[in-house]
């Protein structure tokens, strides 16, 4: 679809991840950044599919080596939560999906 999701996040001091610009599907040539005075660790598959978006949008890079998430490194992230009380019940538990629109008007008669 010629599309990317993106999502920015800066590592605060107590090293937590804080969203600048939230989960979203958007064309490459409509990512428009508002702070890019830092070096950029990039992670998963849309850098090596638009290998040139870095360079345009005016990035100093760094490569991550992170293409995929893993288990491992959410499980950091919820036993931060989990400490910190900002569960959910697992009933109200729910993915995130950022195209569900476009599958939803795949099924027939959704058109």
């Amino acid at each position: 679809m010629s599309e990317i999701y993106f999502g920015q996040y800066q590592r605060a001091e107590n090293g937590d991840w804080q969203s600048v610009i939230g989960e979203t599907v958007i064309a490459p040539e409509a990512l428009v950044l508002t702070e890019k005075d830092s070096v950029w660790s990039l992670a998963g598959t849309g850098w090596g599919a638009y290998p040139e978006l870095a360079s345009t949008l005016g990035l100093e890079t760094e490569d991550s080596g992170i293409l995929y998430p893993e288990a491992q490194d959410m499980a950091v992230i919820a036993k931060r939560l989990l400490e910190d009380g900002k569960t959910v019940a697992p009933e109200e538990a729910a993915p995130v999906y950022l195209r569900d629109t476009v599958a939803w008007k795949k099924l027939p008669g959704r058109e």
